[in-house]
C-alpha cells in the first residue's frame, strides 16, 4: 500500500497544475515566448508581495550566471525595482538602465524579465561586435596608408595616382597608419612645396588628408594627423574660349573627330571631362532636351538643359556610351594640338570646356545660383570664381579702352 502511496500523489499534484494552469490561462504568445497572458478578473498570487518581489529578484539574479552582463536592481520609491545593465567595455563600467520594474505582480515580472533578457540577448551582441571592431582597427592601423590610398583612389581621377606618387617618394613603402604623425604631414609639406609649385603640393596634400580623413570615418585612426596642417592655395587667372575662338575650333580640323566632338559638347553643356567619358545614351533624352545623371566626382544627380548647338554634336539617338574617347592624356594631347591648328595662343585643357560654359553663363545673365546647379557645384563660393574671372577681364577691357583713348590724344 505504501508503495502505491506516491504514485497517487504525484498524479493528484500533476492534476491540480493543470488545473490552476487552465484557471489562470497562463500561456505563452507566439512572437513573444516570455509573455505572460491573465484572465481580468485575476487578482493575483495570496503569496504577500514582499515574497514575489523577492522571487523575481532572485530570479532576475539567476541570469547572471555566464554572462559579461549582469542584471542589477535598484529599489524606487513608487515604482518598485528598477532593472539595469552593469558591464565593462575597454576597461571601462558602465550602467545603462532599462526603464523596466519589478512590482512584485506575477504577470508584470514575468513579462519583464522576458523584455529584459531579450534586450541583454541584442546588448550582447552588439557589444562583442565592438570588441572585434577594435581588433580590426588595431590590424588596420599596422596596415599600408599607400595601399589603402590605391584601394581607395579607384573611383577617384587620376590626379589621387600621382598624389600617392609623390607621398612614396617622400618615404618608401610600407608606411604604416602606425607612423603618420603631425610631425610626418608636416614633413611631407615640406617635401611638397620643395619639389612642385604650390598649388600642386596644396592639390596633393589636399588628397592625403582626405585619405586621413576617410580612415577617421572608417574606425581607422581616432583623429587625422593632419589636422591644422595646410597649404595656401594661389589664385590662378582660369583659362576660357570666348565664342569668336569656340567659333574658330569648330572649323579646324582635329586629329581625332571624337575629341573635337566630345570638347565642344562639354562647352555648350559643362560637363567634366570624368562625365564626358562615362555620358551614355540613356542619361539623355532627346525629346525633353535634358540631361540627366550621376556626377562621378561628387556623385550627386545632376540635371542640365541640352542647348541646341549641343544636340546637333550627339546626331542621331544611339545605345552605349555617346563619346569613344582614348585615355585623359591623349585626349589632351590631341585638343592642344587641334588649339595651336586653330590659332588660338593658348594653355588649353579639357577642363578649360567647364570654364567656357561658366562664363558663357555668365555673360548671358544666368545667376550664380543657378550656374552652381548647372556645373553640380557642391559649394557657391567655386561658382563665384567665375564671377571674379568675368570682372577682373570686364576692368581689363575697360583699362585697354581708356589706353586707346589716351594714345588718340
Amino acid at each position: 500500500m505504501q508503495f502505491l502511496q506516491f504514485p497517487l500523489l504525484a498524479c493528484i499534484w500533476v492534476c491540480s497544475l493543470v488545473c490552476s494552469r487552465l484557471q489562470f490561462g497562463l500561456y505563452f504568445t507566439q512572437n513573444q515566448p516570455w509573455q505572460l497572458q491573465l484572465p481580468d478578473n485575476y487578482k493575483g498570487n495570496p503569496m504577500k508581495k514582499d515574497k514575489r518581489l523577492d522571487k523575481s529578484l532572485k530570479k532576475l539574479e539567476s541570469y547572471n550566471v555566464s554572462s559579461r552582463i549582469k542584471f542589477r536592481a535598484k529599489k524606487t520609491a513608487t515604482l518598485g525595482y528598477s532593472i539595469y545593465f552593469d558591464y565593462y567595455t575597454h576597461g571601462r563600467r558602465n550602467y545603462d538602465f532599462l526603464s523596466l520594474y519589478l512590482t512584485g505582480d506575477p504577470v508584470n515580472d514575468n513579462n519583464t524579465l522576458g523584455k529584459a533578457l531579450e534586450i541583454r540577448r541584442i546588448k550582447e551582441m552588439n557589444v562583442s561586435h565592438q570588441a572585434a571592431g577594435v581588433k580590426s582597427s588595431e590590424w588596420k592601423r599596422r596596415s599600408d596608408i599607400l595601399e589603402y590610398m590605391k584601394a581607395v583612389s579607384k573611383d577617384k581621377n587620376r590626379t589621387w595616382q600621382v598624389a600617392i606618387n609623390a607621398l612614396a617618394q617622400y618615404q618608401a613603402p610600407p608606411i604604416r597608419f602606425l607612423d603618420v604623425t603631425a610631425k610626418f604631414v608636416e614633413g611631407f609639406r615640406s617635401f611638397l612645396l620643395d619639389n612642385y609649385s604650390q598649388n600642386t603640393a596644396w592639390l596633393y596634400l589636399s588628397i592625403f588628408k582626405t585619405a586621413l580623413n576617410m580612415a577617421v570615418r572608417e574606425g581607422i585612426l581616432m583623429q587625422s594627423p593632419a589636422d591644422g596642417i595646410s597649404i595656401k592655395k594661389i589664385e590662378t587667372e582660369r583659362e576660357f574660349l570666348t565664342t569668336e575662338e569656340l567659333e574658330l575650333l569648330q572649323k579646324t580640323p582635329c586629329q581625332d573627330s571624337e575629341i573635337k566632338r566630345a570638347f565642344l559638347f562639354a562647352c555648350y553643356t559643362g560637363l567634366r571631362v570624368s562625365d564626358i567619358i562615362l555620358l551614355d545614351w540613356q542619361s539623355i533624352d532627346l525629346q525633353e532636351d535634358t540631361i540627366t545623371l550621376r556626377q562621378k566626382k561628387t556623385k550627386e544627380m545632376l540635371y542640365i538643359p541640352l542647348l541646341p548647338k549641343a544636340k546637333d554634336l550627339l546626331g542621331k539617338q544611339g545605345t552605349g556610351l555617346v563619346f569613344k574617347l582614348p585615355t585623359h592624356s591623349w585626349i589632351n594631347s590631341k585638343l592642344k594640338a587641334w588649339v595651336r591648328a586653330a590659332g588660338i595662343d593658348k594653355n588649353i585643357s579639357f577642363h578649360t570646356a567647364r570654364h567656357t560654359f561658366a562664363i558663357m553663363a555668365i555673360d548671358a545673365g544666368v545667376e550664380v545660383a543657378i550656374i552652381q546647379k548647372l556645373l553640380g557645384h557642391t559649394v557657391l563660393a567655386t561658382t563665384m570664381v567665375y564671377a571674379k574671372v568675368r570682372d577682373k577681364t570686364l576692368t581689363g577691357a575697360a583699362h585697354k579702352m581708356q589706353a586707346f583713348l589716351d594714345s588718340g590724344k
